[in-house]
C-alpha cells in the first residue's frame, strides 16, 4: 500500500518572564507524520466527500503548539523538548444539525522521547449521530402529507425536516415513496437527547395525526433508524503498522431501531368512503376537551370578533390537568412570528409551541388561560375570544387557514389533543 509520508519543522518559543528552563539539547526529541491513503476506502464507504489533507489539526506539548490543516504540516517536527504530546483532529465544517454530513475527529496522547523519533497513530471516528428514516408502507399509504422533525436542541439550526411537501432550505429534505431508499439521512452532534415530532394528515378524511417523542440517551456514533408506521384507532482504523501518526476514518456506527406508531386515525379503511362524522382525534376515559359552539370540531370561520361562547372549549380532567400545549400553525408569517417571540416558545416543523404551564411562558401569556388557572384543575372554561383576532390583525389571506393543535395531559399520564382549523373569510 502506497504511504505518503510528509515532514515538518516547527520553531519552539520560551517565554521571556519565567523561571522555568528551557530543556537542554540533548533533551529534545523528534516526531513524524503520514498518512496512508487507505483513508480514502473509508470516505468512499461512507458517500461522504471528506479530503484528510483538510483536516484541523492541534498538537501540544512542552514548549509546543502547532494548529493548522493536515496537509500544510511541514515534514519533521526537529528537535521539539521531550514529554507528555496531545494531537486533535477534526474534519472541517462541523455542524449541529445537517443532512448527509458525518463529523470525524479523534485525539491521541504521546511521548516524545530524547534522541528518539516517535511515531504515532490517530484514529479518527464518527463524532455525531446518524438518522434515518424508514416509513413503512402503511404510513405512505394512510397518510397524504406529513413532516417528520428530528431535533437536538431548541433552535433552528439544531432541527431537521423531512416532508413529501416542496419545501425549500438547507433543513429540509424530500421523502416519499418513490426515495425512501435514497432520501438523506441526517447527522445531529451529540446532545442530551433527540427529539422527534411527527404530523400528518389522512388521506381520505383529512385527520390530523401527531406524534412526539424522545430517545435518549444518544451517543457519538450511534445510528437510529426510524421506522414510521400510521395505525388507526383500535390498533396497536489503522492497521497500526505506519510510522508517524496515522489519520485513519472509521465509519462504522451503532444500529439502533426505534419504532414510531403515529396514533390518532378512526378505524376505517384507506379505500372506504369518506365519512363525515369522524372526529380528528382520540377520545380518553376521564379527560375530555368539549367545544359546545363547535362539538364535531368543523373548521370554524376566522373573525375579528366573537361572543365568548363561540370559541370557548371546556376542559374536563377527572384526574386533575398536568400538563397544556397549544401549537399553532398559520400562513400568516408575521402572526407566527409574534407567537414566536412569546418567552419559552419553541418551534416543531410548521408550529410554534407555547407550553401554558412553563413559568416564563405563563407569565408573559395574556390571551390564554396559563400557568395555575390551569394545573391540577378539574374543569377549565378556556376562551380563544382574545387570540384570534389578533390574526386579523395581520392582514391573513382570504382563504387562509389557521391551526391550533390542543394537547391536555392529566395526572395519569393520560394526554388528549384536539385540532381547530380556522378560515379567513373576510369578515
Amino acid at each position: 500500500m502506497k504511504k505518503i509520508f510528509i515532514a515538518f519543522m516547527a520553531l519552539v518559543t520560551l517565554a521571556a518572564c519565567n523561571e522555568t528552563s528551557m530543556p537542554q539539547t540533548n533533551e529534545m526529541g523528534s516526531f513524524k507524520v503520514s498518512v496512508e491513503d487507505v483513508a480514502d476506502d473509508y470516505i468512499t464507504k461512507a458517500s461522504a466527500d471528506f479530503d484528510v489533507n483538510t483536516f484541523n489539526v492541534e498538537i501540544t506539548g512542552p514548549y509546543f503548539e502547532w494548529k493548522g490543516v493536515y496537509g500544510d504540516m511541514p515534514e519533521v517536527f526537529e528537535d521539539v523538548p521531550s514529554g507528555p504530546y496531545e494531537i486533535v483532529v477534526a474534519s472541517p465544517g462541523q455542524k449541529t444539525a445537517a443532512f448527509d454530513q458525518p463529523a470525524v475527529g479523534g485525539r491521541h496522547e504521546f511521548s516524545v522521547k530524547t534522541d528518539e523519533i516517535t511515531s504515532v497513530q490517530v484514529l479518527c471516528t464518527i463524532q455525531n449521530v446518524k438518522v434515518t428514516i424508514s416509513p413503512t408502507d402503511d404510513f405512505f399509504k394512510e397518510l397524504s402529507t406529513y413532516t417528520i422533525t428530528v431535533s437536538n436542541g431548541k433552535s433552528a439550526e439544531n432541527s431537521l425536516i423531512w416532508t413529501n411537501q416542496d419545501l425549500a432550505g438547507a433543513n429540509y429534505a424530500l421523502l416519499n415513496k418513490e426515495n425512501v431508499n435514497t432520501a438523506k439521512a441526517g447527522y445531529f452532534a451529540v446532545a442530551e437527547a433527540l427529539d422527534i415530532y411527527v404530523t400528518g394528515y389522512r388521506a381520505i378524511s383529512d385527520e390530523e395525526a401527531v406524534y412526539e417523542g424522545r430517545i435518549s440517551p444518544i451517543a457519538a456514533k450511534d445510528h437510529f433508524v426510524l421506522n414510521l408506521h400510521a395505525k388507526t384507532t383500535g390498533q396497536i482504523g489503522g492497521d497500526g503498522a505506519t510510522k508517524g501518526i496515522s489519520i485513519d476514518i472509521d465509519y462504522s456506527l451503532n444500529e439502533k431501531e426505534e419504532d414510531i406508531h403515529v396514533p390518532g386515525f378512526s378505524e376505517i379503511p384507506v379505500d372506504g368512503p369518506d365519512d363525515p362524522s369522524l372526529g380528528g382525534d382520540d377520545e380518553v376515559k376521564g379527560l375530555s376537551l368539549e367545544w359546545p359552539a363547535n362539538p364535531s370540531y368543523d373548521t370554524y370561520e376566522l373573525k375579528s370578533a366573537y361572543t365568548e361562547e363561540e370559541v370557548t372549549l371546556a376542559v374536563n380532567a377527572e384526574n386533575c390537568i398536568a400538563g397544556f400545549v397549544v401549537k399553532i400553525a398559520s400562513p400568516t408569517a408575521p402572526f407566527l412570528a409574534t407567537v414566536q417571540a412569546i418567552p419559552g416558545s419553541t418551534v416543531e416543523g410548521d408550529y410554534v409551541v407555547l407550553d401554558l404551564l412553563k413559568a416564563e411562558t405563563a407569565e408573559a401569556m395574556s390571551f390564554l388561560p396559563s400557568g395555575d388557572q390551569l394545573l391540577n384543575k378539574t374543569r377549565v372554561d378556556f376562551p380563544l375570544s382574545s387570540l384570534l383576532p389578533l390574526i386579523i390583525a395581520f392582514d391573513p389571506e382570504l382563504g387562509s387557514v389557521h391551526s391550533f393543535v390542543m394537547e391536555v395531559k392529566d395526572t395519569a399520564g393520560q394526554v388528549l389533543t384536539k385540532t381547530l382549523h380556522f378560515e379567513y373569510l373576510g369578515n
